[in-house]
């Protein structure tokens, strides 16, 4: 989970650096060959903090995921 969250942040915010730290929330299992969607809810530059969630293609929330960023370029 952590892995897709990091892959979708750094594509859409390339110039913010990486995701140092982390809480994920586990709420269900990616099923083999399952698509997994990641929804950006909420992004601080102020705080440095991003906030987003994997889905299922069904909507259902699998997990939760809360960051805080290295550093703002």
């Amino acid at each position: 989970y952590q892995a897709l969250a990091d892959r979708a942040l750094e594509n859409w915010f390339p110039r913010k650096g990486p995701v140092v730290q982390k809480d994920v929330f586990f709420l269900g299992n990616i099923e083999q060959n399952e698509s997994v969607f990641f929804d950006l809810i909420d992004c601080s530059d102020e705080q440095k903090t991003v906030h987003g969630q994997l889905r299922r293609e069904n909507g259902k929330v699998i997990a939760k995921i809360f960051g805080t960023w290295k550093c703002l370029r």
